[in-house]
């Protein structure tokens, strides 16, 4: 996606489909879109491999310049085809500012890493440095934290790679 995150963007979700299938259908209607995903580690027969995952379930992110009025019109014209939409929120703001943050220009929340020092998180690359105090969990064994984000107007808890190298 070109200059994606300069766009206005809006999370939109419709019922019973996957994500990939909701970013083909808006994008058939002309809308850029895009699933948000995470990198995750994931063990098989002993080696580690690194998948994609979608940081928010059932949501798509679609970045259009349209403003609000002619967006929700497109949207409605979409209901008028029999496409259920659950959700059509504006993200703008400190969520918006730290969804860019997160994310790669693809969308993809990459692994960042760190250290605990006398009980204290230290995170030397990726996108969380400068967020530890927004760490709220850390799994080291599954090399995953949860990060405490505002997002739709409700406080979330989602699950971001993290790869702690030391600990003392």
């Amino acid at each position: 996606m070109n200059d994606w995150k300069s766009l206005n963007w809006y999370a939109v979700s419709l019922q019973d489909l996957d994500e990939e299938r909701t970013v083909k259908i808006l994008s058939d209607w002309g809308f850029q879109a895009v699933c948000l995903h995470r990198e995750h580690f994931y063990k098989i027969n002993g080696e580690t491999t690194i998948i994609q995952k979608p940081l928010f379930p059932c949501i798509v992110i679609v970045a259009t310049e349209l403003d609000d009025d002619e967006f929700i019109r497109k949207i409605a014209v979409l209901q008028q085809h029999n496409y259920q939409i659950v959700l059509c929120k504006k993200v703008e703001g400190i969520e918006k500012e730290t969804l860019c943050r997160l994310t790669d220009e693809n969308g993809l929340v990459k692994s960042s890493t760190g250290c605990i020092s006398d009980d204290l998180l230290h995170i030397s690359n990726g996108p969380l440095a400068g967020l530890e105090s927004e760490i709220k969990y850390i799994d080291r064994h599954s090399r995953m934290a949860k990060l405490q984000i505002f997002f739709l107007g409700e406080v979330l808890r989602v699950k971001v790679p993290l790869v702690i190298t030391s600990k003392n």
